[in-house]
């Protein structure tokens, strides 16, 4: 949106400018050996698998809702936040 409106302001107005006073990104999710969540790469965690576990309970136990919640609410929005068993189970 705020590369479509400056390239189409451009020729219109002085000084284009973005149609919003303030802009929040947010990172990555990362694997926890720090590389971007990818299916092709096959080092996807579902929400679903924290939730309910995983085939193997041993291996990929059920974490629940609130882990879940509490890990979301301790991320800072604009960085790259890894995820995984060793991180949820701290």
């Amino acid at each position: 949106q705020l590369l479509t409106k400056i390239g189409v302001a451009q020729g219109r107005e002085a000084h284009p400018a973005a149609p919003y006073g303030a802009l929040i990104t947010h990172g990555m999710v990362l694997d926890e050996n720090g590389r971007k969540m990818s299916k092709s790469l096959g080092n996807i965690l579902s929400p679903r698998t924290i939730l309910y576990g995983g085939q193997d309970l041993k291996k990929e136990p059920a974490y629940g809702l609130e882990v879940l919640r509490l890990w979301a609410a301790t991320v800072e929005s604009g960085k790259d936040t890894p995820i995984g068993p060793t991180v949820l189970a701290q």
